[in-house]
């Protein structure tokens, strides 16, 4: 009894195999359409982002306050980093902060002498 090697045939027939193609047909008027859709978008959304921001207010083992030069896009779009590491937004309980517009609170304070930076996207038109 002969066994057929599987590999050998599979290979010869991937050659005669034709390839699946995904095509889009749009007409110049769906095309153009989109194009002026996006360029609507582009010139309502002027976002600037603010890289390692050392937020006003002491890190002083009391202060639990914080803020902001400028309100970011949205509140669940900032990195808040003590010393470098990366804190949690306050969805519930056990987390390490909340935000209210520009203002930053702690559920705990920072030590005196921590780095507290922020990162996060704000609207220079607002």
């Amino acid at each position: 009894m002969a066994f057929r090697d599987a590999s050998r045939t599979r290979k010869a027939y991937s050659y005669y195999r034709p390839r699946p193609q995904i095509q889009m047909v749009t007409s110049v008027a769906e095309t153009k359409s989109l194009l002026q859709q996006i360029s609507n978008l582009a010139s309502l959304t002027t976002v600037s982002m603010i890289w390692n921001e050392t937020l006003s207010g002491p890190a002083d083992d009391s202060n639990m306050t914080f803020e902001l030069s400028y309100t970011p896009v949205a509140d669940t779009e900032i990195m808040l980093f003590i010393n470098g590491v990366l804190q949690h937004r306050n969805n519930g309980e056990n987390k390490d902060f909340s935000i209210s517009g520009k203002v930053i609170t702690m559920n705990f304070p920072p030590h005196t002498g921590d780095e507290v930076t922020a990162t996060y996207a704000y609207d220079p038109s607002a």
